[in-house]
This record gives structure tokens, sequence and C-alpha cells, in this order.
């Protein structure tokens, strides 16, 4: 009887032990990317591109290597520092380009309507109406009733059927 409780025990503490030995040597395999604060340290880190003129032809201004301070934009990597940006800005080139990369980012957001109704006014603006309203058609079909739509529809003149 007390052989077998020694026995239970030393099975318990030999399994324990097991187990930890195989906890250690799974968790020393973490990439850099994936360590705890690795994103929050990389959110902080800004990317720069520049804001060309839009041309009729071009849907979307192309960065150039070596922005100037005059005619540059900050992009920031995450989506809320990208919309104060956003509602701060009053260049309609500046809202453009930040609500499309936001939109190319984040596409399934809560804040991809409000990104959206921002494209359609600066294309509108930059007297680039047939870009808008290929824009807004697009945004009005998949998200009819989106907060948003109405805004949009200011623009645009379009009515759903």
């Amino acid at each position: 009887m007390i052989l077998r409780k020694y026995l239970v025990l030393g099975g318990i503490a030999v399994a324990g032990a097991g187990a930890f030995v195989y906890t250690q040597q799974t968790k020393k395999k973490v990439p850099a990317c994936c360590a705890p604060g690795a994103h929050e340290a990389k959110a902080a880190t800004p990317v720069v591109a520049a804001v060309a003129t839009p041309t009729p032809n071009a849907s979307v201004a192309a960065p150039a290597a070596a922005p100037t301070a005059a005619g540059s934009v900050v992009i920031p990597k995450d989506e809320s520092a990208l919309m104060r940006l956003l509602r701060g800005s009053t260049d309609q080139a500046t809202r453009l380009l930040l609500a499309r990369d936001g939109n190319a980012r984040f596409p399934d957001s809560l804040d991809s309507g409000e990104r959206t109704a921002a494209i359609v006014e600066a294309l509108f603006a930059l007297d680039r109406a047939p870009e808008g309203r290929t824009e807004a058609t697009t945004f009005l079909e998949a998200h009819p009733d989106d907060p948003w739509a109405k805004r949009v529809r200011s623009f645009t003149a379009l009515q759903t059927h």
C-alpha cells in the first residue's frame, strides 16, 4: 500500500517535470514580430509618402522616393491616428491619399464608410467627377444603408432604386 502511494506520487512528479520541460521548449522560439509589445512600438513609426498633384488620368498619386517638407504627408500606421489626420485635413489631395490608404489597409473597419465619403468628396472637389461617381456607385451598391450613404449621395445626386 505504501509502495503504491510512492509510485503514484513519483509518477505525478515525473509527469509534472515532463510538462514543465515541454512548455519551456515550446516557449523559446517566438518571432520578434510576435513578442509582446512589438506591434505597439511599430505603430508609433509613421510611413512617409509624398502627395502628388492629382491628374485626371491617375487614380492614386504615387509616392515619391524622397518627399519634400512642402509636398509630403506622414501616413500613420494605426487606423485611429490616420482617421484623426483625415478628419483634420482640409487639403483634398491629402484627404484622398489618406482615405484610399485607410480603405486599402482597413477595408472591414467601421470607418470605411466615412473614408469612402471622403474619397468621393475629394474627387468631386478635385474636378474628377467621373471617378467620384464610380466610387460612389460602387459604395452605394455594396452598402446602401451605411450611415455615410446619405452623404455620398449628396455629392453625386444618386438615388437608390
